[in-house]
C-alpha cells in the first residue's frame, strides 16, 4: 500500500514538471511607438551649400582653377549649376563659368572640403561667360548664397521662418532646404528639412520664397540636425 502511494506521488510530481517545461510564456508584443522624431545628415555625399561656396576648385592634377563662387538653382528645368570663378587661372581678370554641379567631385577632409573639376585651360576659355544679372532675371532661378537667410512665407502671406541652409548631394539634382521655423512655432530653434521643389520662388529681381504648409504640419515634422 505504502509503495503504491509512493509511486503515485512520484508520477504526479513528474507530470507537473513536464507541464511546467512545455508551458511557454506568451511573447511580449513589439512596441509600435515610432522612434524619436529627428532627422540628421548621415550620408557621406551630403554637403552644406554655405560651406562649399568659396572653396577652391582644383583639377585632378592638383592645379587650382579658382573657387566655387556660388550655386544656381533652377526649379524650372530641375538643374543645379556650379558657378566657378576662373579668371585668375585663365589670366584674364574676372570671369565666371557655369558647369553642372553633378560634374564636380567633392570630398570631405575632416571639417573641410576639397572640390575637383576635370577640365583644361582651353575648355574653360571656350565656355560662355556667365552673368549673374541675366540668370537672376529668370523666374524660379535663384542663387544659393542669396536664398540662404531669406524669409519664407506660407500661402496666406504669413512669415513662417527662413531658409537656414541648403543641403546638396552628389546623387540628386536638387537640394534639400533647411528651414528654421522655431520662432513661428514658439518652440525655440527648430529646423526642418523639406525637398527644394516644395518651395515656390516668386518674382524676378525681388524674389520671395513661399512654402504652403500649416503650423500643425511643421510641428509634426522631424527636427533636423547637422552632422558635427
Amino acid at each position: 500500500m505504502k509503495k503504491s502511494m509512493y509511486l503515485a506521488c512520484i508520477s504526479l510530481v513528474v507530470s507537473s514538471l513536464a507541464v511546467a517545461q512545455t508551458t511557454q510564456t506568451p511573447a511580449m508584443p513589439q512596441s509600435t511607438t515610432p522612434s524619436a522624431t529627428s532627422a540628421t545628415m548621415t550620408s557621406t555625399d551630403e554637403f552644406r551649400a554655405s560651406k562649399l561656396i568659396g572653396t577652391n576648385v582644383k583639377t585632378n592634377d592638383g592645379d587650382t582653377l579658382g573657387e566655387l563662387d556660388d550655386l544656381i538653382i533652377s526649379s524650372g528645368d530641375q538643374m543645379l549649376q556650379a558657378i566657378l570663378s576662373v579668371g585668375g587661372f585663365l589670366g584674364i581678370g574676372d570671369r565666371h563659368v557655369a558647369v553642372p554641379y553633378k560634374n564636380l567631385e567633392i570630398t570631405r577632409v575632416h571639417n573641410n572640403h576639397e572640390i575637383f573639376y576635370q577640365t583644361t585651360k582651353d575648355r574653360l576659355e571656350g565656355m560662355p561667360k556667365f552673368s549673374y544679372d541675366e540668370s537672376e532675371k529668370m523666374a524660379q532661378t535663384v542663387r544659393a548664397s542669396k536664398l540662404i537667410g531669406m524669409n519664407v512665407k506660407n500661402g496666406t502671406d504669413e512669415t513662417i521662418g527662413e531658409v537656414e541652409e541648403l543641403i546638396v548631394t552628389t546623387m540628386d539634382a536638387m537640394p534639400k532646404a533647411i528651414l528654421d521655423v522655431g520662432d513661428y512655432l514658439d518652440s525655440g530653434e527648430k529646423l526642418v528639412a523639406i525637398p527644394y521643389d516644395s518651395l515656390k520662388i516668386t518674382g524676378t529681381e525681388d524674389k520671395e520664397v513661399v512654402y504652403t504648409t500649416t503650423k500643425e504640419e511643421l510641428a509634426a515634422m522631424p527636427t533636423f540636425t547637422y552632422n558635427p
